[in-house]
């Protein structure tokens, strides 16, 4: 009788697999207020999990809440790539700074979406409002 496994290795099914957690992407924060004068919004992006691989993600402006892209921000939609052990990137939004007096804070979203690369993005994460808070009078309430 000759083994048919001989010069093969055989995992149990009880032994712990030696694959890491995925990548995993999302916004450092669900809320940012920054000042219309500030001159853009540096959104942090963290990657958690295993980061030997590189990752990337689609980050965007995804929807005008009360601001209006091109005339309170500049639209952003760009492919966010993280080299292997890279844990966060920095985004910057252009805020544009305007001389009208607004009562409220003006807001829009940003999103993380289309992971690649042995990436996921967190659900809990991968949204973020973005609130623009006006220097030209009494706002702000």
């Amino acid at each position: 009788f000759i083994p048919t496994h001989i010069g093969q290795t055989r995992t149990s099914p009880d032994v712990p697999s030696e694959e890491k957690i995925p990548a995993m992407v999302g916004f450092s924060e669900q809320v940012l207020d920054v000042p219309e004068n500030a001159g853009s919004a540096h959104i942090y992006i963290k990657r958690t999990g295993d980061l030997s691989k590189e990752s990337s993600v689609r980050c965007h402006t995804s929807m005008d809440v009360s601001a209006v892209a091109g005339k309170d921000y500049e639209a952003y939609d760009e492919i966010v790539v993280f080299a292997p052990e890279e844990d966060f990137k920095v985004i910057e939004i252009k805020i544009i700074d305007d001389t009208k007096a607004e009562k409220e804070k003006e807001t829009f979203k940003v999103e993380l979406d289309q992971p690649a690369t042995a990436c996921q993005v967190d659900a809990k994460m991968k949204e973020m409002l973005v609130r623009i808070i006006d220097d030209d009078g009494d706002s702000g309430k």
